[in-house]
């Protein structure tokens, strides 16, 4: 049984809870006492779960350490149920070709034969896949994960927070938090948990897509450093594609990432990585299964900017970058983009976001020469401080900017002349309509605060 003490002035106090099921016991007192002993039931152990994971919560939050036994999940648990039946041999041959039904339909017969609920819930969107417009299956696909709830998501079923997406017997994309509200009721320190359940469930073994949104603002910067250590720390699917972390409608630049260092080794078969926050560190990345990569932010910095120039993902085909405003943080200039403009270490790019610049005018002089332009289908150079002069540099090298399929040039400050004008420079031009004032003195990018 976990043990918990407080020790500071004239307290001097114990507390103990073990969870066992759909109930658990707490004992409390004064140390050196026998203290009291309580116990509390509930309707499933779900529901025990989670009041029991509040109730320790609440006992750290005032100063309660533990000094005996080990509060880890596994231990108070889930049951065998979110244990999950394995067979390693089959689950390999899924990993390795994750888009194959027949190695699913294969484990589907194997689960069943072990009474492990995701073995019809397997075969059952199998045939989904087959027949998506089969009342009948859908039907019955949604009767299974309702039925098996509990055992196929524990605790995490019970989350308000926690929206999954089945698919092939188990979890394709989960989304943990909101990602459209401007602010967020999602404690960090609960979603950094409900990261680490999430990567302990058989029904996540082969899991496609996360999405991480808005978690809860204490102090005015909401921060997801605690989840990303969670995300570092797991196990998490060899299956992942895609990770996108978001803070929705909230004021981007108040916002913390943390250190996304340590998570790429996790996941070495990414292919999309969205990120939507202010404050990050992106560190050494090493993906070398990657296609796309964005960055949505009021204030790129330099030392971020130095992490994509150096990134080793020979198979990216599409970077987005916005670069914000220098009161937040953005201190990026054209110069630094010499390493991108030169293609070094993107063979594969198609296209290309250098948007959201203040610096927009020089990125347009430097492209007509530059090597990573001869291979671009798509450039997006929107949200910026883009003006006339600066759009010139484009038309009078329109020659370099001709076999482009999409041009992006909205939210600028052009005038409806140069917009015209650009209207021919390439098969598709996106910006009449959704300037600014071209003759504004005070410009400022669209993202930022």
């Amino acid at each position: 049984m976990p043990r918990y003490e407080l020790s500071e002035g004239t307290s001097n106090k114990f507390w103990e809870i073990e969870l066992d099921g759909t109930s658990f016991t707490t004992r409390y007192g004064r140390i050196g006492s026998d203290g009291q002993e309580t116990t509390k039931d509930f309707q499933s152990a779900a529901e025990a779960r989670k009041a029991y994971d509040k109730l320790v919560a609440e006992k750290v939050k005032k100063g309660y350490e533990l000094v005996e036994g080990d509060d880890d999940a596994d231990d108070h648990g889930d049951g065998d149920a979110l244990r999950g039946a394995r067979n390693p041999s089959l689950e390999a041959a899924i990993l390795k070709d994750p888009d194959n039904v027949e190695g699913y339909l294969v484990y589907a017969d194997w689960l069943q034969t072990q009474g492990d609920p995701r073995g019809e819930l397997m075969a059952v969107q199998a045939a989904l896949r087959a027949s998506p417009a089969d009342a009948k299956l859908t039907k019955r696909s949604r009767e299974l994960t309702a039925q098996h709830a509990e055992a196929l998501l524990g605790e995490l079923g019970e989350e308000d927070h926690f929206h999954p997406t089945w698919g092939l017997g188990g979890l394709h994309a989960v989304t943990i938090g909101d990602t459209e509200a401007d602010f967020g009721e999602l404690d960090g320190d609960v979603a950094a948990e409900m990261v680490t359940r999430l990567f302990r469930l058989p029904a996540a073994r082969f899991l496609r897509e996360l999405t991480i949104g808005l978690i809860e603002d204490d102090d005015g910067q909401p921060n997801w450093s605690n989840v990303i250590v969670a995300l570092a720390d797991s196990e998490v699917s060899p299956t992942l594609r895609m990770l996108r972390v978001s803070c929705g409608g909230y004021q981007i630049s108040w916002t913390q990432l943390g250190d996304l260092t340590r998570v790429y080794r996790k996941v070495p078969r990414l292919e999309e990585l969205h990120i939507k926050l202010g404050a990050m560190e992106l560190g050494r990345i090493d993906l070398p299964e990657l296609r796309v990569f964005e960055v949505i932010t009021g204030g790129f910095t330099r030392s971020n900017l130095a992490s994509v120039a150096k990134a080793r993902w020979p198979k990216l085909e599409r970077l987005v970058l916005y670069f914000g405003d220098d009161n937040y943080g953005g201190d990026c200039t054209a110069a630094d983009l010499k390493p991108i403009l030169e293609a070094q270490g993107l063979p594969a790019l198609r296209s290309l976001g250098l948007a959201n610049s203040e610096f927009a005018n020089e990125i347009a002089a430097a492209l007509p020469k530059s090597k990573i332009l001869k291979q671009l289908r798509e450039l997006d150079l929107s949200k910026g401080t883009l003006d006339d002069e600066g759009a010139m540099q484009i038309i009078e090298h329109a020659s370099a900017f001709q076999h482009l399929e999409r041009l992006d040039v909205s939210e600028n400050y052009l005038s409806d002349a140069i917009v015209a004008r650009l209207g021919k420079v390439c098969g598709s031009v996106v910006g009449a309509g959704s300037q600014g004032d071209a003759d504004a003195d005070d410009r400022y990018v669209q993202v930022a605060e």
